[in-house]
Order: structure tokens, then C-alpha cells, then sequence
């Protein structure tokens, strides 16, 4: 289906967090279609311990990081999503910049930040498939003022993400790798839309053009 909508000049945009082994095909897509082809790669931590608990069954970190290299290698537009970020889980400062050097020295060079909001029933299943402390403590970070981003829906706080993003920034910028975002994301500094190729924007749009 990928290859067939792509045929048609039409632009196609996915997320993944499968590895390199899974993702064979869709780099001999890129191959011939990289300009038209957006990918993001899901990384959640690259701490093993952390990943068993949160992500289990998933692949490993580094063949994921892998199997963004060979895309971007390929031609296709890739952006590596850091999170969903989870405060004193995989936010803190040291965790962030080994997994920021680690894209580095992979070669990759654009990231995106994507913080944890909440759903119902998250908490819950947090509690009964992390440990039920994990649960509270993200329902209490929920719960925080300023948390709240729409009739039941909850976020982490501007105030809680802007020492993170700006850790994350500052060590980025020394790696030579862009930070993404969308106003949805991060209001302050929303740079590009991640969310698929490069498009032309046309002049009667130009109003949105810092939305992203």
C-alpha cells in the first residue's frame, strides 16, 4: 500500500518502532521513493532495565537507531522521537544526553520530543504493567496545576518540559542535531512540522507557518 500511494506522487508520513530486521522493506522503499517518504523512530530510553519495564517485546534501541540510519541513508526524511518523555523516569538530564550522543555518533540528524499525556485509563495500566508507585506518580504529575489541556485531558506541565527541552536543545546544538517541533508539542520554540516530507506552503496559508 506505501509503495503504491507513493507511485502516486503523494507523500507518505509513519511512525515506528521496530528495528532494523522489520524495517528491510520500507528502506528499499526509501531507496525510491526517499523524498516523498517521512519517518520517525520511537526511542524511549536506551537504558535496557528501563526498556524492559516499559517497553517490553519491543526492539532494541540500537536497531532501531539502525534501522533509522539506513532510511536516512536511503533518502528518506527521518526524525528520531525521544519519549513519550515520563518525568523521573526518562528525563533526566544524563539520560537524555547519552542518548543524544549515542544519535550522534549513529549519524542521525534530526530529533523530535514528544512528553506523555494522559488517556483514560493510562495511570491504571501503568500501575498494573510498570509497578502501581509508577502509576500514582505520573497521575500525580497529571494532576499538577497547569496540567490540564482540554475537557478530560491532562499533560505534564510547560513548567515541568521547559528545563528538559532546554538541556535537550543546548545539547543538540553541539552535536549538529536539529530539534523538531510542532506548536502542539512546544509553543516557545515549534521550528518544522514532524509529521511528514517538506511541502511548499502556499501564500494565502503564510499565516500559519509558525504553527508547523
Amino acid at each position: 500500500m506505501i509503495r503504491l500511494v507513493l507511485t502516486k506522487e503523494i507523500g507518505v508520513a509513519l511512525v515506528t518502532r521496530g528495528g532494523a530486521m522489520e524495517g528491510a522493506g520500507l528502506v528499499e522503499i526509501a531507496r525510491r521513493f526517499g523524498e516523498r517518504l517521512a519517518v520517525t523512530v520511537g526511542v524511549f530510553d536506551h537504558d535496557p532495565a528501563i526498556l524492559r519495564r516499559w517497553e517490553p517485546g519491543l526492539s532494541a534501541v540500537g536497531d532501531r537507531l539502525d534501522l533509522a540510519r539506513q532510511l536516512q541513508e536511503a533518502g528518506a526524511h527521518v526524525t528520531v522521537e525521544l519519549g513519550p518523555l515520563v518525568p523521573f523516569v526518562n528525563d533526566e538530564e544524563r539520560r537524555l544526553k547519552g542518548l543524544l550522543r549515542r544519535l550522534a555518533r549513529t549519524g542521525l540528524k534530526r530529533v523530535s520530543v514528544r512528553w506523555i499525556q494522559d488517556a483514560p485509563g493510562l495511570c491504571d495500566q501503568v500501575g498494573r504493567e510498570v509497578a502501581r508507585a509508577s502509576g500514582r506518580l505520573l497521575d500525580g504529575w497529571f494532576g499538577q496545576p497547569g496540567g490540564k489541556i482540554g475537557p478530560g485531558r491532562r499533560a505534564i506541565t510547560a513548567d515541568t518540559r521547559r528545563p528538559r527541552m532546554a538541556t535537550i536543545r543546548r545539547v543538540a546544538d553541539v552535536m549538529s542535531i536539529e530539534v523538531a517541533g510542532c506548536a502542539c508539542e512546544d509553543h516557545l520554540h515549534a521550528t518544522s512540522c514532524v509529521t511528514g516530507p517538506p511541502v511548499t506552503i502556499k501564500k494565502q496559508l503564510d499565516l500559519f507557518d509558525e504553527v508547523g
